[in-house]
């Protein structure tokens, strides 16, 4: 019994001999990888307007590790700075490490440390802080995708503006919510960097502009009509009444013989395209509002309604921020093509009997004549017919 109890014991100090041997290769037999070795943090600028930046070199971390392994360590590494900007002679400034710590813990064969960093700010040059931005006005106009800014700086009338002026950098193609950045740059178009700018200034008078960019969020800008669903019934309805009007009063031009009465104008859908502007630059957005006509044609014992199509168009309908539609009726363009209707044989006296019309044959012909040409891009068609 005793040697049976013996071989046991035996047994026991093997199987935890194994099991602490393993537990020591995993913690003792990991490589140590201090992700701080890795980090470098700089600042710059001057008393009061210091920048603090910071460099995780990874591809150095790939280069110690190999692609695979390197490239799993950066995947899941990153962090931040507690403060970064306007910082001042005596500030202190704290790399937060922010990393993935089980992807980390995933990555076999290697352990991983890091700590918080910090860094005394010092020995940057004082001088006297200017916010060039203090009385900035920036206004827009026009549309969406078409729109200019206009950046008035109000500068006083004192030594320390007449180096500088601001001005936009990104004003093309832009819409309500958009963001733009105005600079302050030199006054004399040269291509200083900030950099150079802010040296030139402190040498000058030791003018410390407070920041180089400004952020600006777009508003104001009207938006074009580019589906018809978006106008108001309310609308549609003043415009299809304007249309029918003046379809009744100027589309029959003449005949030679008999009578027209118009019976319906019924709105039938629109196109909307874009077309280059006649004047400056961009595009206009024109809505056709479509409609068939039918009319009653009279001669001798000829009396047949027969139908044609008739449009109108209004230039860049739009909506302003407060969702105002913009447009002015009174200013539709008319029909300029000429459409016949023929009874099918002569009058008495041996003319054609016939009625013209300001129209087109079909919804097919106004397309054709209207939404196809090369410089017409087609945004929408609503025509039912």
């Amino acid at each position: 019994m005793k040697r049976k109890g013996l071989i046991i014991g035996i047994g026991a100090f093997v199987a935890i001999a194994i099991v602490l041997a393993v537990v020591l290769i995993n913690v003792f037999g990991k490589t140590v990888v201090n992700l701080n070795d890795y980090l470098e943090i700089e600042y710059s600028g001057y008393d009061g307007v210091a920048t603090a930046v910071y460099t995780i070199d990874t591809d150095e971390i790939i280069d110690d590790y190999g692609d695979e392994v390197g490239e799993k360590i950066v995947a899941a590494i990153s962090g931040s700075f507690d403060k970064e900007t306007e910082l001042s002679n005596g500030d202190k400034v704290t790399f937060e490490w922010d990393c993935d710590e089980e992807a980390l813990e995933n990555i076999k064969g290697y352990k991983f440390k890091y700590r918080d960093e910090s860094v005394k700010i010092s020995d940057l040059k004082e001088g006297t802080v200017i916010d060039y931005f203090a009385n900035m006005e920036v206004t827009f106009s026009g549309y969406e995708g078409y729109a200019s800014v206009h950046v008035r700086d109000n500068f006083p009338d004192r030594e320390e503006y007449k180096y500088v002026r601001l001005k936009c950098d990104n004003d093309k193609d832009i819409y309500n919510g958009d963001e733009i950045v105005v600079s302050l740059i030199y006054n004399s178009y040269s291509d200083y960097t900030d950099e150079e700018l802010a040296d030139f200034l402190y040498d000058e008078g030791k003018w410390v502009p407070k920041e180089f960019k400004k952020t600006v969020v777009v508003s104001g800008l009207d938006t074009y009509l580019t589906k018809i669903e978006d106008l108001p019934e309310a609308d549609l309805n003043v415009i299809n009444e304007y249309a029918k009007e003046k379809c009744i009063d100027t589309s029959f031009q003449y005949t030679l013989t008999g009578s027209s009465t118009t019976k319906a104008v019924d709105y039938v859908g629109a196109y909307i395209v874009k077309k280059p502007a006649v004047f400056g630059s961009g595009d206009d957005y024109i809505t056709y509002f479509v409609y068939e006509v039918t009319v009653n044609n009279k001669y001798s014992d000829y009396d047949e309604d027969n139908k044609y199509y008739w449009c109108i168009s209004l230039k860049n309908i739009s909506t302003n921020e407060a969702g105002e539609l913009i447009y002015d009726v009174s200013k539709a363009s008319l029909v300029n093509d000429n459409i016949y209707i023929n009874a099918g044989f002569t009058s008495s006296w041996g003319g054609s009997v016939s009625w013209c019309y300001k129209g087109y044959k079909s919804t097919e012909a106004i397309y054709k004549a209207l939404v196809e040409p090369s410089n017409v891009t087609l945004v929408e068609d609503t025509v039912t017919k």
